[in-house]
């Protein structure tokens, strides 16, 4: 039998229950949330650029997927012949670096912890997607970056 949106903070127990029974296998494709971009404060590349920097990927594929996934920064993912991904300028950088440089920019534009942006973040039913949506709006918090979170049936 195949699932294809195993609860990941489960994987650990049904591997331990079942053993090599539950393999995980290897998804082709890219994890990403749409961005309306033709208005303010959506449609300036240098907030949008800031927001994307801030996420650790990293600890989304480790700790919310279960090392699940690798962490993505092109949006061709891994595993694709010939291609040799244009990945984000940021990419080699260092987390810490990162959200330094991410602050800095929304800093620039007038958001603060005590002023923040305010952004809403819809995730499916799916747990993997709501814990994806929550450590996302636990990663921008500091940032001055308020999330919403909306569940949706879609």
């Amino acid at each position: 039998d195949s699932y294809g949106d195993l609860p990941t903070e489960q994987l650990a127990d049904l591997k331990t229950k079942f053993g090599d029974q539950i393999r995980v296998g290897p998804y082709l494709g890219t994890y990403y949330y749409a961005v309306k971009t033709d208005k303010a404060p959506w449609d300036n590349v240098e907030l949008r650029n800031a927001i994307s920097m801030a996420i650790d990927r990293d600890f989304l594929a480790e700790k919310v997927w279960q090392n699940s996934m690798l962490p993505g920064y092109s949006m061709v993912p891994p595993g694709i012949d010939g291609y040799t991904p244009a990945l984000a300028k940021y990419a080699d950088m260092s987390q810490i670096d990162r959200e330094d440089a991410a602050k800095k920019v929304l800093e620039k534009l007038g958001y603060t912890p005590e002023h923040p942006l305010k952004m809403e973040i819809r995730y499916n039913t799916s747990e993997n997607h709501k814990n994806t949506a929550v450590a996302i709006q636990e990663q921008l918090k500091p940032l001055g970056v308020e999330v919403t979170l909306l569940n949706t049936d879609t």
